[in-house]
């Protein structure tokens, strides 16, 4: 915006419910090796807004406001008899870039920016109330984490792995 006095706000509100489930449900379910139950879900968010003005009095701002809602689950209920493994996973990966500014250039010039962010999900796996799961572990099994630190050999530290059998 330009002029004697010039205001531009720009202004972004972006509310985002994503649920993602992978479930088994009052079904029987027979396998010769693995079942697997895995619910993944990713967002990637990059949200831009700047404002700017000129003139004898400027004023820009720009305002950023992300709302994160929703789930991610893997359930399992009913009957399953797997040979192998039966493997119940829930895995949600959120990144977020929220950039904001504001310029105001003149006499008169005022500049502001501000980001607001909520997140509100939620991220579970497990067995359902009353299911019959039998899991024998044949096979190769699963990698999981032990909780033990170990070196990343970057110079940083992350958790250690372990293979795993029967219900995981």
């Amino acid at each position: 915006a330009a002029g004697a006095v010039a205001v531009s706000p720009a202004v972004d509100v972006t509310v985002s419910d994503n649920n993602t489930n992978a479930t088994i449900g009052a079904e029987t379910v027979k396998a010769k090796d693995d079942v697997r139950v895995i619910a993944n879900a990713s967002e990637d968010i990059l949200l831009v807004g700047v404002g700017l003005a000129g003139g004898t009095v400027g004023v820009g701002a720009g305002v950023n406001v992300l709302s994160l809602n929703g789930g991610t689950h893997a359930t399992v209920g009913g009957v399953v008899r797997a040979g192998g493994d039966l493997v119940i996973r829930a895995n949600d990966t959120t990144d977020v870039t929220i950039i904001s500014g504001g310029l105001g250039v003149g006499f008169v010039g005022v500049g502001a920016g501000v980001g607001v962010l909520v997140i509100d999900k939620d991220t579970s796996a497990g067995i359902a109330d009353g299911a019959d799961v039998t899991a024998l572990g044949n096979g190769t099994g699963e990698s999981v984490r032990n909780g033990e630190i170990v070196d990343d050999g970057d110079g940083g530290r992350t958790f250690g792995d372990t293979t795993a059998h029967g219900v995981i």
